[in-house]
Order: structure tokens, then C-alpha cells, then sequence
């Protein structure tokens, strides 16, 4: 392949991996200031209010690693594919539904699509571009994940001040076209199986069960109190699958979570750096979000631009 075509296919490979990771940070973010108004129209409380997102977090965590796995298998190619198609469509179905309770699960299967396309997408772009530039795509990945968590808010609220809060999922139907279309034309087409090996089913169900009792304690927190045997009891279930995860992936030729990478400090470290992040900026997002508009009655609109600042 001649150089200049070689580069023109980076260059957009890289553009529609960078537009995913745009997408899916603005989404977030854009859903949080339109809570709100979701609330309103619905005439929920807040726990159920709480489940549109957290529905969505719950099912990219509990699929975001086997997914790893899925593209180590059966290619990059596929998984993005899948994932970006899945992604489309719950949008569609977020913008359409009319009450809460199928809000929550167009955001579950909206959280599913999502994790499928993420670890492919980082593979992806490892894998197209060499050693030497490398270092600036997965930065560039970096300032579109930046640019939708400092747009989200504010495009959520213009969105909010002169559509409905339906758009905003609407929107996300035209960029996932795009990069359907750039994965086809540009991503080459792997063999369907890459590996000889299988899924890791028992790991993944243990994985997935241990995070989603976890983060469903979590949440229930305000209904249930720290004192009730729900919270604990959960807790402790989700404590028991993850070591029964942690049992079985021992010795396997090809577990879900590699073992070297506990004992790894440098990986330990970033991980336990970056849960911390990430749980203090969601919860600040979502309390202040609500506190903005509920009891300071700021717009959606100018809320989002107090976001903005962050």
C-alpha cells in the first residue's frame, strides 16, 4: 500500500475512533444535565431517576471486559461493528420509549453497546498505527474523551432549551452512522475466529454478577440504609462471586483478567487512582446537577454551562 493511502487510512480510522469516544463521553454527560426533565415528564422518583444511569454504567461494567476478550477472538472489526450498531439503535429506542421503567432498559442495552466498541476500538488503534505514533493517537483518543466531558453539559442544554431531551439521544444516531460507515471502508476484514480458544463463560457470568451486586447495593443505598440485611447481604454475594472468580481464573491457560496484572504495581495503583476518579466526578456530576436545577433554578441550559467550567 502506498504511503500517502496508508496515512489517509490512519488518519480516518482514527477519526471515527476518536468520534466513539466523543460520542459516548457527551452522551453521559448530556443525559445528566437532562435528568431533570426526564423526571418531570416521566413523574419519577428519585430512585428510579438514579437507574437511567446507573442501568447504563452497570451494563458497561459487567461487559466491558469480556468484551476484551470477544475482540481478541473474533476481531476488532466485529465487536466495533456490533457494538456501534447496538449503541444506534438503543438510541432510537431511548428517544421513543414513554415511561421510565423502558427508558432504564433502552439505557441497559444502550450500556451494552457501548462496551462492546470501547476495548476494540483501543486495540484498533494500537494496532493500525506504528511504535513512533502511537503515543499521539491514543492522545488524540484522549482529547476526544476531554472534549465530551467538558461539551456534554452545555450541548445537553442547548439541546434542552430549544428541543426535548429526546434529541439528545437522537443526535447519537448520525455520528454512530459515520463511523459505521469509516469502520467498514477502512478496518479490513479478520478471519472469523483470530484465537483458538473460547470465551471465558463461568469467569465472565462470575465477574459480571460480583460487579452488578455490587453497584445495585451501591445504589440502593438511599432505600435501603447502610443497617438492612439487603445491603449487606449483597455485598457479601458480591464479594463471594468475585472470589470464586478469582479461584477459578487460577491456572487457566487463557483467563478473563490475566493474574500477573494483580501483582503488578504500576496497574494496581493506576486502577485503584482512577476508581477513585471517576466515583467522585460522577457522584459530583449527578448531585450537582440535580442541586443546580432543583434547588437553585438554574435552566438546563445555564446549568450546562456551569459544568463547562469543571
Amino acid at each position: 500500500m502506498p504511503i500517502e493511502s496508508k496515512i489517509i487510512k490512519q488518519t480516518l480510522v482514527l477519526f471515527a475512533m476518536t468520534l466513539l469516544i466523543l460520542l459516548i463521553n457527551v452522551d453521559y454527560m448530556a443525559v445528566n444535565t437532562a435528568m431533570v426533565s426526564i423526571s418531570k415528564e416521566f413523574d419519577t422518583s428519585l430512585e428510579d431517576l438514579q437507574w437511567i444511569l446507573s442501568g447504563y454504567v452497570l451494563a458497561w461494567a459487567v461487559l466491558v471486559i469480556p468484551a476484551g476478550q470477544l475482540s481478541d477472538i473474533f476481531g476488532q472489526r466485529l465487536l466495533l461493528l456490533w457494538g456501534v450498531g447496538i449503541f444506534a439503535l438503543a438510541s432510537i429506542i431511548c428517544a421513543l420509549v414513554n415511561s421510565a421503567f423502558f427508558l432504564i432498559l433502552a439505557r441497559i442495552l444502550q450500556g451494552f453497546g457501548g462496551a462492546l466498541f470501547v476495548p476494540s476500538l483501543y486495540v484498533l488503534v494500537f494496532d493500525t498505527f506504528p511504535h513512533g505514533r502511537r503515543g499521539f493517537a491514543i492522545g488524540t483518543l484522549g482529547i476526544g474523551a476531554a472534549i465530551g466531558l467538558a461539551a456534554g453539559p452545555s450541548f445537553g442544554g442547548v439541546f434542552l432549551k430549544y428541543f426535548s431531551w429526546r434529541s439528545i439521544f437522537l443526535i447519537n444516531v448520525p455520528i454512530c452512522l459515520v463511523s459505521f460507515i469509516l469502520i467498514i471502508l477502512c478496518v479490513p476484514k479478520e478471519p472469523k475466529k483470530l484465537r483458538d480458544r473460547q470465551v471465558d463463560v463461568q469467569g465472565s457470568l462470575l465477574l459480571g454478577g460480583a460487579l452488578a451486586l455490587f453497584m445495585y447495593a451501591m445504589n440502593q443505598i438511599n432505600t435501603w440504609g447502610l443497617a438492612t440485611p439487603f445491603f449487606w447481604g449483597c455485598f457479601a454475594l458480591s464479594s463471594m462471586s468475585f472470589a470464586a472468580f478469582l479461584k477459578l481464573s487460577h491456572g487457566k491457560s487463557a483467563p478473563l483478567i490475566p493474574e500477573e496484572l494483580f501483582t503488578n504495581k504500576s496497574f494496581v495503583i493506576c486502577t485503584i487512582g482512577f476508581v477513585v476518579y471517576s466515583f467522585s466526578f460522577s457522584a459530583i456530576i449527578v448531585i450537582i446537577g440535580l442541586y443546580l436545577q432543583n434547588l437553585q433554578g438554574y435552566s438546563a441550559y445555564e446549568a450546562g454551562l456551569i459544568f463547562l467550567s469543571m
